[in-house]
């Protein structure tokens, strides 16, 4: 009888054992071809044309099917804006790892109402690395430039005169496809309508430029629409005789690529100002200053490139040729209203500029049979020169005794960049792969200015030589870094470190005075996400990086733009070093998202700007090294369909700033409390209309 019992209860437990192992999953991870996750995606199995079971990645791009009997299917993905990825006969009779699975883009035009009553509408996106903006999803960007597509975005402001800062930082690394290129000089220029997407990365990792304070802005510009030949032609109008017109054209094959555009922008910004300045220390009058300023911008693009793919091969040439005409007339309007005899001053500035660039790229590329495996190695030269030609007219009241002041000035200025770049993925195993690659990068920025004065006696120009100057800024940075990044079910961390060795060269020809610079640093980096279930993460990272002061803040000589607020340049100036720390969580769901950041930067040596005002009201401003400072704050990003004609994205940021300078005065210290938001309602209407 015991043998009876012994043979039955094997019999059930191997009749158990056999059931369970008939159960199978298969799992995998959805990316894009810039290695971002795709999340939400519709992973489907197929059993003939029943439907088995299906699942949607999760926010990091995995995805996993259970329970599921031995025998044979076809595994579909689908997600919108990408090619449907479809594995037929696949034989599952022991758990199947598929591993990372690229998604190829569409080069179907969706109509773009239907998915807005759909699916709701992301002018951004955010992920575990950074937010990637999407212009054409907002359509505030119609007929602008690259700055209103920053102006309307989390996180960054951008003030009147074009200057861009994340968190409340003013120092950015601008990169045009990935690269340094001198083009970022001057975003205005850069049509929206040129623009395919837009990355922010606040606290970019080992594989990054440690350059910038702030961050990294990736401006990816537009190619290809995908297999076929396509064109399009854009044109808006809009008010003050603005416009922004586009011709674009492309042919693809599964061999190669080739592309063409232009795009023509003219922009009139007219606005006003305001100042008031006062002076605690000393007999400084207080000033106040207000005008007006009519701004006219006329700006050329030509792009033309094309992909050329062979086997696991692929190579690419990227060309931009811009050529752009600016008009601008300032008038300011400066009192000193508590003076014993009130003074003021009228001063009429008229400034044209004209100027071209280029920018090229060659850029090879090799996938290989795992997917995770790549190489890249590219080399690019870009190249900015502009002539601008100032024309100023000034008054005094009570009047002088002579006549109008007359000034004007030149100048001449290039600007060029080049950049040497290789980098590898290679996968160790399934989870885990390790990232390595070397960069040089060559700046040089040489700026001639001349000012002359005009003498009512003599009716002559004669130069000012204490104003006029040539400068010249040569930075040479070489760069190799590594990085490992492993992923589980629960969490994905990566470990880098980056070495730059910065050569600094200035040349201040006027004084004949040379300032070499050279110094090697190293910069690592860490992140950790931490998944609490497949909509919701947490995410640290940490970072040290580095702010390099170019050739604005090393110039000695006075920029006279404001005539009663005069800054200098240091050419003994050192660079920045930032210790980064961001604490941040991302939830989502079909039409609910929500990111929030806990931020602090830590800064030592940090370059600030020491104002000293004079017995006549002018001020001095001159940066200096001093001790430390420190940005700690907040930030919320959230994105909401209300319904399924009303798209509501909104963002709220608060930082607390601190900077310690009582190494140059005891007095020196300042703190401020800043917040901004942005708040942007979509709403799709009948007939096809919308509005934002």
């Amino acid at each position: 009888m015991k043998f009876s019992i012994l043979v039955l209860s094997n019999i059930l437990l191997a009749a158990f054992f056999a059931n369970a192992q008939t159960q199978f999953l298969v799992t995998g991870h959805l990316r894009d071809k810039n290695n971002e996750p795709v999340p939400f995606a519709n992973v489907a199995l197929y059993d003939s044309s029943k439907l088995v079971t299906g699942v949607a990645s999760d926010i990091t791009g995995d995805f996993e099917l259970t329970n599921i009997p031995e025998g044979s299917y076809t595994i579909e993905i689908q997600f919108v804006g990408y090619k449907v990825w479809r594995r037929e006969d696949v034989l599952i009779n022991q758990n199947i790892r598929l591993g990372s699975i690229l998604l190829e883009e569409s080069s179907q035009v969706l109509n773009e109402v239907v998915i807005r009553g759909e699916v709701m509408q992301k002018p951004f996106e955010v992920s575990a690395e950074g937010m990637t903006i999407n212009p054409s999803q907002n359509l505030a960007n119609i007929g602008g430039s690259a700055l209103d597509i920053l102006r309307n975005t989390p996180s960054i402001n951008v003030d009147g005169e074009g200057a861009i800062s994340l968190r409340g930082s003013s120092s950015t690394n601008v990169l045009i496809n990935g690269r340094n290129s001198s083009l970022a000089a001057n975003l205005d220029q850069i049509p929206a309508s040129a623009i395919k997407s837009i990355k922010v990365i606040n606290n970019p990792g080992a594989k990054y430029d440690a350059d910038a304070k702030g961050g990294i802005i990736n401006i990816e510009l537009k190619k290809g629409e995908g297999l076929g030949t396509h064109g399009n032609v854009d044109f808006t109008y809009g008010t003050g005789n603005r416009y922004n017109g586009s011709i674009k054209a492309s042919h693809q094959t599964k061999d190669y690529l080739i592309y063409g555009g232009y795009d023509l922008r003219q922009s009139i910004n007219n606005g006003t100002f305001t100042g008031f300045r006062t002076s605690s220390i000393g007999q400084a009058p207080s000033l106040i200053q207000q005008g007006n300023i009519n701004r006219k911008s006329l700006n050329q693009n030509f792009k033309y490139g094309g992909d050329y793919f062979f086997g696991h091969n692929q190579l690419t040439y990227e060309g931009v040729y811009r050529t752009g005409k600016d008009r601008d007339r300032e008038f300011r309007l400066s009192e000193f209203p508590l003076n014993e005899i009130p003074q003021s001053n009228n001063r009429y500035n008229f400034e044209t500029e004209d100027g071209y660039a280029f920018d090229n790229a060659l850029i090879y590329e090799r996938t290989f049979k795992k997917a995770d495996r790549s190489l890249k190695a590219q080399v690019s030269h870009s190249s900015r020169s502009n002539i601008e030609i100032q024309s100023i007219v000034s008054t005094q009241m009570p009047a002088n005794g002579s006549n109008d002041d007359r000034q004007r000035g030149s100048t001449d200025e290039d600007r060029s960049v080049s950049v040497f770049q290789i980098d590898y993925v290679h996968p160790i195993t399934e989870n885990n792969r390790i990232e390595t690659g070397a960069k040089t990068v060559l700046r040089n920025f040489d700026n001639d200015f001349v000012f002359e004065v005009f003498n009512p006696i003599e009716e002559s120009w004669a130069s000012r030589q204490d104003i006029s100057n040539h400068f010249l800024y040569e930075e040479q940075v070489h760069a190799f870094y590594i990085n490992y990044n492993q992923r589980s079910d629960k969490f994905n961390f990566s470990l880098g470190n980056r070495f730059e060795k910065t050569i600094v060269h200035t040349t201040q020809f006027e004084l004949g005075e040379e300032n070499k610079q050279s110094y090697l640093n190293l910069f690592p980096s860490a992140s950790l996400q931490y998944m609490l279930s497949k909509r919701q993460d947490l995410r640290l990272t940490y970072s040290r990086r580095i702010d390099r002061p170019r050739a604005g803040r090393l110039n000695p000589f006075p920029d006279i733009s404001d005539s009663l607020n005069i800054r200098t340049g240091n050419p003994m100036l050192q660079p920045e070093y930032i210790q980064s720390l961001e604490l941040g969580q991302h939830i989502a769901f079909k039409k609910f998202d929500l990111t929030t950041t806990l931020f602090y930067r830590y800064t030592s040596g940090i370059i600030d700007y020491i104002i000293e005002v004079d017995e006549n009201g002018v001020s001095y401003g001159r940066p200096e090294n001093l001790n430390n400072g420190s940005d700690a704050g907040i930030e919320l990003i959230g994105s909401a369909s209300i319904t399924p004609w009303w798209n509501l994205n909104m963002s709220y940021s608060l930082f607390q700033r601190y900077i310690d300078g009582s190494n140059v005065d005891l007095d020196y210290t300042n703190e401020n409390l800043a917040w901004n938001t942005k708040v942007v309602s979509e709403f799709t209407l009948p007939y096809d209309i919308m509005l934002q």
